[in-house]
């Protein structure tokens, strides 16, 4: 199937589409190049935003944040949880969270059969699929060190979650 439109479009104007679009894709990376966390820049990756910077009790641009405070421990700054319109209590989010060899993945898990969210951890994230109840969000992936200390964070998820309801 083709689309004759933009092929014309294309045909017609070929190198003249492509400056736009050059500027328009430049004018994003700089905004996302200018994301800072208190005055300190949060890089952008692959993953999510490395937001390592020291967060403080309000006035944080993101939420679902880790602030690491010792070798093996952070304090959390969780965000919301909606699921199909309504606020969830995150069953066991921690206030601060400890990492080791056995719990260096954290994530929350919605439970779509019965409208619940709980908190998770392990050495590893879930595998998908992982059936049409349950949907899970990544909110912490440490890597450490070998001495079992955190060496690097990054927050895949600094923003509320927003989960519909699904149909059976």
């Amino acid at each position: 199937m083709s689309t004759p439109y933009f092929l014309d479009r294309w045909a017609a104007e070929g190198n003249a589409l492509v400056a736009p679009l050059c500027r328009e894709i430049a004018k994003i990376g700089r905004a996302l190049n200018n994301i800072t966390l208190n005055g300190n820049p949060a890089i952008v990756t692959e993953r999510g935003v490395a937001l390592s910077a020291p967060s403080r009790a309000s006035g944080t641009p993101f939420v679902n944040i880790f602030a690491k405070t010792s070798a093996t421990e952070g304090s959390w700054t969780p965000g919301k949880v909606y699921f199909a319109g309504r606020q969830l209590t995150v069953a066991d989010e921690p206030a601060t969270i400890t990492v080791g060899a056995s719990a260096c993945k954290f994530w929350i898990e919605i439970d779509f059969s019965y409208g619940t969210a709980a908190w998770k951890s392990g050495s590893a994230f879930p595998t998908l699929p992982m059936g049409d109840a349950l949907e899970w969000f990544r909110m912490l992936d440490v890597t450490l060190d070998n001495d079992d200390q955190i060496d690097t964070f990054l927050c895949p998820t600094p923003h509320d979650i927003h989960v519909t309801a699904k149909s059976s």
